[in-house]
Order: structure tokens, then sequence, then C-alpha cells
């Protein structure tokens, strides 16, 4: 299954159906243990359904791309994006991350899965290896402990 955003929200797609309309970019595996995969899945579940906080997208765009603004003013507390989906499930499973969930943008969970901080890689296109070397130079530290 993939956490995917739909109009609805937050739904949980089967994998064949998501490979089917996605490209696949990179794969990381969580290398935890089963008791703190387990307990972050629960509670993602109970996410599901969750609106996604498309206004906060422009707050993203003045803040990160424009740097209009040093923090998105715009974004619901109530909502979320991708980005603060998986820095939840990240701190459910216990990997204690160093930057508050609403600035963690997608480079920087990138940056984070590909330092092997509690990840293992499993799959990544070449197109992607050829982006890496410059998110690693621009992504922050968002962990500070070792794999398991």
């Amino acid at each position: 299954m993939v956490l995917e955003v739909q109009g609805r929200g937050f739904v949980q797609v089967p994998w064949d159906d998501w490979r089917g309309h996605n490209k696949l970019l990179a794969l990381y595996e969580i290398a935890r243990s089963e008791k703190h995969i387990d307990s972050a899945m629960k509670k993602l579940g109970t996410r599901l359904g969750d609106p996604y906080d498309s206004f906060s997208l422009i707050g993203f765009v003045l803040v990160y791309v424009m740097k209009v603004w040093d923090r998105n003013d715009l974004d619901d507390k109530k909502k979320l994006v991708c980005s603060e989906m998986v820095a939840l499930f990240l701190r459910w499973a216990d990997i204690p991350l160093t930057a508050h969930i609403d600035r963690v943008i997608p480079r920087d969970l990138w940056k984070l899965a590909e330092e092997n901080c509690a990840f293992e890689s499993r799959f990544a296109s070449r197109s992607v290896e050829r982006k890496l070397g410059k998110v690693l130079k621009k992504g922050r530290k968002l962990c500070n402990i070792e794999n398991e």
C-alpha cells in the first residue's frame, strides 16, 4: 500500500495501482524495529482521510522559492502536506527529527534518507542519482541517530 493524497485527502492506494500512474524515483526502507513501525502505522491510520493543505503550498512557494517570508504563515495546523505526514510518521517511529514538522520539505526528507540515518536504500532511478549531489549539499540535517 501507498499513502497518497487524492481529492478526499490522504488515502491508501494499492501498490500496483499507484505504480500504474506514477514513476518511482527512489525507495527507502526504515531500519527500525517492528515495534516502532507497527506503532507508527497505527498512528498513521488515524490520519487517513485528513484533508490536504493545498493553501499552504502557496506559502511554501513564498518561503522556499521566492524567499518572501521566513516561515509559512499559510500553514494550517489541522491539515497536512505530504512532507508533514512523512515527518509525523518518522517521529512516531521514534526517529527524532531536529526540525519542526511544518518546516520539513521533500528535499530534507530525501537528504535524511540518503544519509542512511535509520534508512536503507532499496532503489534509485538514474535521474535521482544525478540530482542527489545538489540535494545533499542543500538539505538540512534532520536526524541525529545511527541505524539500529
